[in-house]
């Protein structure tokens, strides 16, 4: 049995004496690892004729880019450095590997998929968060982020956990979408990045400009909260509007949702 090492946000998996660790938020695993325990290299797998179509066709299938399949980590914690592979990848790698593999990693993905290692104490709103945040392409900020940071966040501090379905980043997206095109902002220009849900849906969402952070913010305020956030949690939960008449009641909640207001002469 190798030594364990603890890591928050890793799974350890063990083959061969060899620590693999697996990430919680998107089941990718060290394939470098892998390969080491099965006595073979990465190298010769990427060398296979049949990894290139595999890659293409779980691309076209997940919409999620090639290149992202796999990524190559330097630098940190030993353990983490390698190449981090797909889910799926890692099971088509097993095959390769050898029959004992096969079996042991397509265990550790449907474990994964099934719960297995997550932290279910955590809400849902933060599971999502952690399994999208390294989605969103540099330079630009997803509305999940900001919902969560400065609504969601806010609401279970006081006591009040958002569902699944009451996530407002969709209704808040649509809405500030048509403030930007109104505003000469071409809006269908922005690039999107593939949003994962727990339920295995990936969805094309849109990316916004990091300098537009100023103006959803001032839009979230002042538009959304203040004119439809009651209406939309009313519909999907009424125990909701203690909690968010309470928000908005705070004498600095523009400030904490990071919106400064500015007098106007």
């Amino acid at each position: 049995m190798t030594e364990q090492l603890m890591i928050p946000g890793f799974i350890n998996r063990e083959a061969e004496n060899v620590l693999i660790f697996q990430r919680v938020t998107d089941g990718y695993i060290n394939a470098t690892a892998m390969c080491k325990a099965a006595g073979k290299q990465m190298k010769e797998y990427n060398r296979l004729s049949t990894t290139g179509p595999f890659l293409q066709e779980l691309s076209a299938a997940t919409g999620i880019p090639t290149e992202r399949l796999t990524v190559s980590i330097s630098g940190g914690v030993p353990q983490q450095q390698g190449t981090w592979v797909h889910p799926q990848v890692a099971v088509h790698l097993a095959q390769w590997l050898s029959p004992k593999f096969s079996v042991l990693v397509t265990q550790w993905v449907t474990e994964w998929m099934s719960g297995g290692g997550k932290n279910q104490n955590l809400p849902y709103h933060l599971r999502r968060y952690m399994a999208n945040m390294n989605s969103v392409p540099f330079g630009y900020f997803s509305m999940l982020n900001e919902v969560t940071l400065h609504l969601i966040g806010p609401l279970e501090q006081m006591g009040y956990t958002v569902s699944s379905g009451q996530i407002p980043d969709i209704s808040l997206g649509k809405t500030f979408s048509k403030h930007l095109r109104d505003k000469g902002y071409h809006v269908d220009e922005f690039p999107k990045y593939p949003h994962r849900y727990e339920d295995g849906r990936i969805v094309q969402a849109r990316a916004y400009p990091n300098e537009l952070i100023g103006d959803l913010r001032s839009f979230f305020v002042e538009e959304w909260l203040r004119t439809k956030s009651r209406s939309y949690f009313a519909e999907r939960d009424p125990g909701a509007l203690p909690y968010l008449n309470r928000l908005l009641a705070l004498p600095n909640y523009r400030e904490a949702m990071g919106y400064i207001e500015t007098s106007k002469e």
